[in-house]
């Protein structure tokens, strides 16, 4: 099993994360797609755009070993009051697909949501 642990994103992420977002095998396990071409520039964009969002926490998924960044996992639409939120986790390196990592994830932001957002 690949060791990972979870960081905030940040905007140097997108030189990495467009190109996932323009991989047609990723988009195969999503819920949508992008209608165009995602460059960096777009991808930049729309990072600094949610990362300005209250309501959501968005986190990198990164090898411990390597420090490498080769997903995202993320709660969007908190609602303290109600205390739930929508979770959503993408792993766009392909060559870590199977391996245990959005389980890992999964868990550390359980872990993050309990802890810090309570």
């Amino acid at each position: 099993m690949t060791a990972i642990y979870i960081r905030p994103l940040e905007e140097k992420d997108s030189q990495v994360s467009y190109v996932w977002r323009n991989d047609p095998k990723v988009w195969e396990f999503t819920g949508s797609r992008p209608d165009r071409v995602i460059t960096a520039e777009i991808e930049k964009q729309w990072i600094n755009k949610v990362l300005q969002d209250r309501t959501s926490r968005r986190f990198a998924i990164c090898v411990k070993t390597t420090h490498q960044y080769i997903g995202n996992v993320q709660l969007t639409s908190i609602d303290e009051t109600e205390k739930k939120a929508e979770f959503h986790i993408f792993i766009g390196e392909r060559d870590f697909w199977g391996k245990g990592v959005a389980t890992q994830a999964t868990k550390e932001l359980l872990r993050y949501a309990k802890n810090e957002l309570n």
